[in-house]
């Protein structure tokens, strides 16, 4: 297999779907997985200035993203390698 097939097997753009892999503690989770698109808040300092129409405003930082799970599992198999409690 030459090398330019190999890069596009495993680049995302030409092929998303081989990197729809989720992993639980070092391994890769069973059956499809859905992830929610990620929302992230931002955090700004917000000034209103005294006597003026406006305000500045400083940005801080970011929020950690907030994303959700769904798995798929429709085997046996997959339900005995699932995440263990």
């Amino acid at each position: 297999m030459s090398a330019a097939v190999i890069a596009v097997a495993t680049d995302p753009i030409w092929n998303p779907h081989a990197w729809d892999i989720v992993s639980l503690l070092g391994e890769d989770a069973p059956g499809l997985a859905h992830v929610s698109e990620p929302s992230r808040d931002y955090e700004w300092d917000v000034k209103v200035g005294r006597g003026t129409n406006g305000a500045t405003t400083t940005f801080i930082g970011f929020q950690p993203a907030k994303f959700s799970v769904k798995w798929e599992i429709w085997t046996a198999s997959q339900m005995r390698r699932g995440p263990r409690s």
